[in-house]
């Protein structure tokens, strides 16, 4: 196929991508952007130049340009690092790394970015949620639960539909707030299709265990949801001071 999608047969096919190589490139720029609608720079491809940029909770929304003319050729990597300390004794080669080593900090790193490709691509979904659910039983209890309760608001709730038996395993984890915050939100938008596995999860969990572990996790709310409830109550708290004042 030629850049018009149109399809090239024989010689013809070798001499037009040779011909279209030869052309100027026009496109194909990595577009980083500031919100969802407004650009914040761009970076146009030219031979030998490397682009490098975070990834995982530092990393800038992007996506490529088409390329409308020419041909882009590209060479995509990742570069994994780690900061080593000058005291500590190296590495030790070969076999997977230890728990203890940079494998918690990596899984960390990796379940970051699956959070973030599901809030930018309504495609993923059936691919990454495992993953997801499976480095969050992975980590420490701790930052499963700090980097779901990151993301967790931004995800499309309908992405976590077809995961809600593993969501409602996850209660009984480290990360249970913030699961059980986002089944709440599930129940008042999508209450049908909870209700099943809701019952199948308290017939076969809750009723069969001690009360202590039945108990719910604690209710927990996203800090940025926290800080607006208390900024509104600091507001009313003042309104009815100043209404008593006045009445006075």
């Amino acid at each position: 196929l030629n850049t018009q999608g149109e399809a090239v047969a024989g010689e013809a096919a070798g001499e037009a991508a040779c011909e279209e190589a030869q052309q100027p490139l026009v496109g194909g720029d990595t577009v980083f952007m500031r919100t969802a609608k407004a650009e914040l720079c761009r970076v146009s491809p030219r031979a030998g130049v490397a682009l490098l940029h975070a990834h995982g909770r530092r990393c800038c929304m992007h996506e490529a340009e088409e390329v409308r003319r020419g041909v882009k050729w590209v060479l995509r990597a990742d570069v994994l690092y780690r900061r080593v300390d000058a005291a500590a004794p190296p590495p030790t080669s070969g076999g997977a790394a230890s728990p203890g080593g940079t494998a918690p900090a990596m899984a960390e790193r990796a379940l970051t970015c699956y959070l973030l490709s599901l809030q930018l691509s309504a495609t993923k979904g059936a691919n990454v949620m495992p993953r997801v659910l499976s480095l969050l039983d992975a980590l420490p209890g701790e930052t499963a639960a700090r980097v779901l309760g990151e993301h967790a608001d931004a995800v499309p709730l309908w992405q976590w539909l077809p995961w809600l038996p593993q969501l409602l395993r996850g209660l009984r984890k480290g990360y249970g707030a913030q699961a059980q915050h986002v089944l709440l939100r599930l129940a008042r938008s999508y209450p049908q299709p909870l209700y099943y596995p809701l019952r199948a999860y308290s017939q076969s969990h809750l009723g069969t265990s001690a009360v202590g572990d039945a108990s719910p996790p604690a209710l927990w709310k996203p800090p940025a949801q926290e800080r607006a409830e208390k900024e509104a109550e600091a507001r009313a708290d003042e309104q009815r001071a100043a209404a008593a004042s006045a009445s006075a």
